[in-house]
């Protein structure tokens, strides 16, 4: 373990998120306050040119969401289920050589290349845990404006388990 500015390497998943909330918008932490970007780009953009399309509708009802990003680009929804569904015209990359190409980046390395990637240290990475006080400060953190976002996109965000008050 290395020191370093006053704390030790590796950090905590706890410490990284202490250390981030300090400054949420130069960070991965400000991507999360989906009203505040979503309202800059209103800002810029104005409301009627930006639309909240939900990771969600694509997990739990792909026809309807690629209806909505089909509606928000203007064109035909089906090339976009098509291409959703795994079905594509593209004769350079059939679904075998697809395949191969995951097969490839699952392994590790360049995927179109075949080279190897770095040798990795040798030591597993350790999995993120996020304790219950870290869990409560980001659902208060984001929970208004994610009730703004709701209420002003007609989003159902509690259903898909966004924190709201």
């Amino acid at each position: 373990k290395a020191e370093g500015e006053g704390y030790q390497l590796p950090l905590s998943f706890d410490r990284w998120l202490e250390l981030n909330f300090r400054r949420p918008f130069k960070n991965v932490l400000g991507s999360l306050d989906y009203d505040h970007i979503v309202g800059l780009y209103e800002s810029l953009l104005g409301p009627d040119a930006v639309s909240v399309i939900p990771y969600e509708w694509m997990a739990q009802d792909l026809p309807r969401f690629c209806n909505h990003f089909a509606d928000a680009l203007g064109v035909s929804a089906g090339p976009f289920l098509a291409l959703a569904e795994g079905h594509w015209e593209n004769a350079a990359l059939t679904p075998t050589a697809f395949d191969q190409l995951a097969e490839q980046a699952s392994r590790g390395g360049n995927a179109l290349t075949g080279e190897p990637s770095a040798p990795r240290s040798g030591e597993a990475p350790v999995p993120a845990q996020m304790s219950e006080r870290w869990a409560t400060a980001i659902s208060e953190r984001f929970a208004p404006g994610n009730a703004r976002l709701a209420a002003r996109r007609n989003l159902p965000l509690r259903d898909f388990g966004y924190a709201l008050p």
